[in-house]
């Protein structure tokens, strides 16, 4: 049980500091990894004790069955609806991460003992006034500018410090006559609510936090809940893409962020809502019920997670902010209740089964986790050699990141068009011998073959059948019939994002590409009704109605693309051209 608690206590202290510049996401797939190792490693530690005890301590939690409900119909969810459900299993704050999370929540909820609940929050608290103090540092000059904190995001950091403010603030209120080291309590608050204000204000301020509108999220929310199924089960784990570009309002295109993708919505709530349906987002007012409902059995605890889950109404989750609200619902009840009347005896066979079963989970979670994060590594690591034009290392940084993961639509995507770039380079060459030759119909088919794993992968997701039409769009002069297969996957991409622009205008190129004049008409036609402020949209109809011999119309499209084009661009030469060859005419 020693054991036990010392590895619960270093996961209390680095869980919130734990990040690596080795990803794109340096902070929560970094926390990810650490907690697919910690979790599995803290059960196999437990049933060894269990092994010695042959019994085990029933969890007194209020939160044991609502929590179990609302991430068991999440992973229903998943079954149903998602496209892609082993990405769902290994994106951070989605199914896998709740499942451990949950696990990591049951072993706390377990430790009865006060002290060390004391500890554990103490080195939470201290984790928290480190971050504090990085964020001073950064506002007063002495660190680097960042948006990255150990802890997340600005908002996400700003977050977590101001729910543990609440509970610092909460306890010292409650025991200031028993506290022993007041003063460092009062010092911390001090440098925590600090740092809270100096994140609120450049959140206000020089950096807003780009966030999809609520009216927008609960627009989606709406559309989609006509479908009975998506309503019960949503759109699925991680697949937040697919509905918003499914059910995206075309009022969106004429806000500034129009042509921005969002993979969550504004909230943890309204996210949950959207993947998992409308039971888990009942099972999360569950939740908030029960912290109401305990404040006095714990309330510096219960009044930060009541905190933490109402701003969860309202603003997304990160692995930090989850991990903060199991670690809260697991020390709600104040007690120290170790009779043998909360203890189950367990058969022998079960005694013995547990560490086998745990061992299993900690090896072979470990062993995945590293595979994960070696993947995400050579992925970014791809993108970091970008500056250097050196095309053979980031093909082979991205190819190693599908080997390692094959299962992840987004390297398959990457490689598709890294392939792509670097058949064109070699075909750019003046002289071509029979091994570049090879080199570049071999690489034209990786692109191919690529784009088409990832469409496999999430057919739903409208990036990648994107991807798939231009490559095929691309390499019309190496496989037969692909200009078809290009338009037909850009029609499955409308079908997918219908309001956005961009869809109609790569269908109308493709259609303009192969002389089918009414068809692009059409095509850009829908553009410009989507976003008539589109510059692209109104030139490629004035062209495609040039063709047409419509020159009245190709004329006032080339001028609303002047008018829309700022003064210093490089298309106005080429726009005022194609005007003066029409009033030539």
């Amino acid at each position: 049980m020693l054991m036990i608690t010392n590895v619960l206590l270093i996961l209390s202290f680095i869980f919130p500091l734990t990040y690596l510049y080795l990803t794109y996401d340096p902070t929560e797939v970094s926390k990810l990894t650490l907690l697919a190792v910690f979790v599995p490693l803290l059960l196999f530690l437990a049933s060894i004790s269990i092994f010695k005890k042959r019994k085990i301590k029933k969890p007194a939690n209020p939160f044991i069955l609502t929590l179990l409900f609302m991430i068991s119909l999440f992973t229903v969810s998943g079954l149903f609806s998602s496209a892609d459900f082993i990405s769902a299993v290994t994106t951070p704050a989605s199914v896998g991460s709740l499942w451990l999370f949950f696990l990591l929540f049951l072993v706390l909820a377990g430790t009865n003992n006060l002290t060390f609940r004391q500890k554990y929050l103490e080195l939470t608290l201290l984790g928290a006034v480190l971050v504090s103090l990085e964020v001073i540092f950064i506002y007063l000059g002495i660190l680097p500018r960042t948006v990255i904190l150990p802890s997340g995001s600005l908002l996400a950091s700003a977050i977590y410090i101001s729910v543990l403010s609440v509970y610092l603030l909460t306890l010292i209120a409650s025991n200031y006559k028993e506290m022993k080291h007041i003063i460092l309590y009062l010092i911390a608050l001090i440098l925590m609510a600090s740092a809270g204000l100096f994140l609120a204000f450049h959140l206000t301020t020089d950096q807003k936090a780009l966030l999809l509108p609520h009216q927008t999220a609960v627009s989606i929310l709406g559309k989609m809940t006509a479908d009975p199924k998506e309503f019960l089960f949503g759109v699925g784990p991680g697949q937040y893409l697919t509905a918003f570009t499914r059910y995206k309002p075309a009022e969106i295109n004429y806000t500034p962020n129009w042509n921005v993708t969002f993979t969550s919505s504004s909230s943890f709530l309204l996210n949950l809502l959207t993947e998992g349906g409308i039971l888990t987002g009942i099972f999360y007012l569950l939740l908030v019920a029960l912290a109401i409902r305990n404040l006095r059995q714990n309330p510096p605890v219960a009044l930060s997670l009541l905190t933490l889950l109402f701003l969860l109404a309202f603003f997304p989750a990160n692995m930090t902010l989850l991990y903060l609200a199991f670690v809260l619902m697991a020390f709600t009840l104040n007690t120290s209740d170790s009779s043998n009347q909360n203890t189950w005896n367990l058969p022998i066979f079960t005694v013995y089964l547990l560490p086998v079963l745990f061992l299993t989970m900690l090896l072979l979670n470990g062993y995945l986790s590293v595979r994960n994060y070696l993947a995400e590594y050579y992925f970014k690591s791809s993108y970091d050699l970008l500056t250097e034009k050196n095309g053979a290392f980031i093909y082979n940084r991205q190819r190693n990141a599908v080997i390692l993961n094959p299962f992840t639509d987004k390297y398959h995507l990457a490689l598709s068009r890294t392939s792509l770039a670097l058949a064109d380079s070699f075909g750019q060459i003046a002289t071509q011998s029979a091994d570049n030759k090879q080199k570049v119909t071999k690489l034209a088919q990786q692109a191919i073959e690529e784009a088409r794993t990832a469409v496999s992968l999430n057919r739903q997701n409208a990036v990648s059948w994107d991807n798939l039409s231009k490559i095929y769009g691309s390499l019309k002069n190496f496989a037969i019939g692909s200009e078809d297969w290009a338009i037909e996957a850009a029609q499955q991409k409308i079908k997918l994002d219908p309001a956005n622009p961009n869809s109609y205008l790569t269908l109308g190129a493709l259609y303009y590409s192969r002389d089918l004049n009414p068809e692009a008409e059409d095509a850009f036609r829908r553009a410009v009704s989507l976003k008539k402020d589109l510059p692209s949209a109104r030139y490629n109809l004035g062209l495609v109605l040039k063709n047409q011999g419509k020159n009245d119309e190709a004329k006032r499209e080339f001028e609303e693309t002047l008018k829309l084009l700022p003064p210093n661009s490089p298309d106005q030469p080429k726009v005022r051209q194609e005007l003066e060859n029409l009033r030539e005419l």
